[in-house]
């Protein structure tokens, strides 16, 4: 499962998409500054900033390819 917290005007964010879709990956995008539920979540969880990803049962703070690779490849 690739949970992925974001803002619609982040580049980080526009990257992660990028990377996901050249290598496939299916996530679930929740869009905080769309939604108040999703922005609540990122609070409650500690985020403070986007994006805010989980993959499998890891979770990685912002755009860092090398771990979000590593972290697909665990799961896959």
């Amino acid at each position: 499962n690739v949970v992925m917290y974001t803002t619609s005007t982040c580049p980080f964010c526009a990257k992660t998409r990028a990377l996901f879709a050249a290598k496939g990956v299916k996530y679930i995008e929740y869009q905080v500054d769309k939604s108040k539920t999703a922005s609540d979540e990122v609070t409650a969880k500690g985020g403070i900033g986007v994006p805010l990803l989980y993959i499998g049962e890891r979770r990685i703070d912002g755009y860092r390819e090398a771990a979000i690779l590593d972290a697909l490849a665990a799961v896959r």
